[in-house]
């Protein structure tokens, strides 16, 4: 049994919500001398009737007399409990006669905090009724493999009723994965649905990825913020960095912008009427370019209803933040398309916003 220095443990302090992650650190520290342990300490969780101190002096483990481990089991479980459980080792060992069994002490705390009574069992069937829906498929996969733990330690008869599995296992995921889901007959139960999950949130993610190494490598550098900021490079500004009027400008001219050198200072400027001429045009082109007023108009067009559908109580996106429900038609038409709305798509609000584009058109030119 190794008494190092372990950074993962911490001391238990007799709360019930803590109780299961101590528990697993302290048999991953113990295994790392013998790995037995973790097969005896199962064990002892296992057991329905006290373990006793006559009972195991007359037992081995692997050749090792049982008492013996039991009472470096103590000693270890008291380094690592507050104050309030070191006073009762004593009545956790079963009595004084029985002090320092560590095998009975780690049976207690067990069956007090984890899963042995009956009250933790009905908490734990609670816990999972009231299963909270999932709104974000990048947690999505963390959400599930609690579900399935919970599932298994408090409420394992349900793997006999595979319709409520089913109906309860659709009320935890993303509502996106729950309409997508629907229109397909194939996928029928619980195991079915957590596969198709696990393989539609993949395929985000790596859709997601993909999007980000599309990106120019200044975006995606840009992204890092200022203490990632890429090294510059000795080249000319490109047209990109230059101004669009100084661009226009070079282009009237007929001549390409010439390249400045880096740590190059620019020459002293010499007034030239022709070309403060040809640079107020085209900033004068570039502010009035304004072909139809259409995006103005669309900027200051008002819609109320879904935009999908055009009926009120929702929109055309969920918005879980704002407790804002999604449109389950816009949702089935995605799912009909493969997660997209099919190509020239538009919804009650981009026809009704042509529409009322054509009346003030009609209207502006008579």
């Amino acid at each position: 049994m190794s008494y190092k220095p372990n950074e993962a443990l911490r001391k238990f302090n007799g709360e019930s919500s803590h109780y299961r992650l101590w528990a697993d650190r302290m048999k991953d520290h113990l295994a790392r001398s013998n790995p037995y342990w973790k097969v005896i300490l199962k064990n002892l969780e296992m057991a329905t009737n006290p373990i006793t101190r006559d009972w195991l002096i007359d037992q081995f483990t692997h050749g090792v007399n049982a008492w013996t481990l039991s009472e470096k089991l103590e000693t270890f479980i008291c380094t690592w409990v507050n104050d309030a459980l070191y006073s009762r080792r004593s009545q956790l060992a079963g009595g004084e006669s029985q002090a320092g069994n560590g095998f009975e002490i780690w049976r207690q705390l067990y069956l007090e905090h984890h899963g042995g009574a009956e009250a933790v069992k009905l908490g734990g069937i609670r816990r999972l009724q009231e299963w909270p829906r999932c709104t974000s498929f990048n947690q999505l996969n963390q959400h599930l493999g609690s579900w399935l733990e919970c599932l298994e330690r408090y409420n394992s008869e349900l793997f006999n009723c595979p319709s409520v599995l089913r109906s309860m296992i659709l009320g935890i995921i993303p509502a996106d994965y729950e309409d997508e889901i629907l229109v397909k007959p194939e996928v029928q139960t619980y195991s079915e649905i957590i596969d198709f999950c696990k393989r539609r949130t993949t395929y985000k993610k790596n859709k997601a990825l993909a999007e980000l190494a599309r990106r120019p490598p200044n975006s995606r550098m840009a992204s890092l913020g200022p203490h990632n900021e890429p090294t510059r490079t000795e080249e000319a500004p490109s047209e990109e960095q230059m101004p669009s009027w100084a661009m226009k400008l070079f282009k009237a001219q007929g001549s390409p912008p010439p390249p400045m050198a880096v740590g190059e200072r620019p020459a002293k400027k010499i007034r030239d009427d022709r070309n403060e001429d040809n640079l107020m045009a085209a900033t004068r082109e570039q502010r009035d370019q304004k072909p139809n007023g259409r995006r103005a108009f669309n900027l200051k067009f008002r819609y109320s209803g879904c935009w999908h559908c055009g009926e009120a109580g929702h929109s055309r996106k969920a918005n879980p933040a704002k407790k804002i429900l999604g449109c389950s038609k816009f949702e089935a038409l995605k799912a009909r398309n493969n997660g997209a709305p099919p190509a020239g798509y538009k919804g009650a609000y981009e026809k009704a916003r042509d529409i009322a584009w054509d009346k003030f058109s009609k209207k502006k030119s008579s």
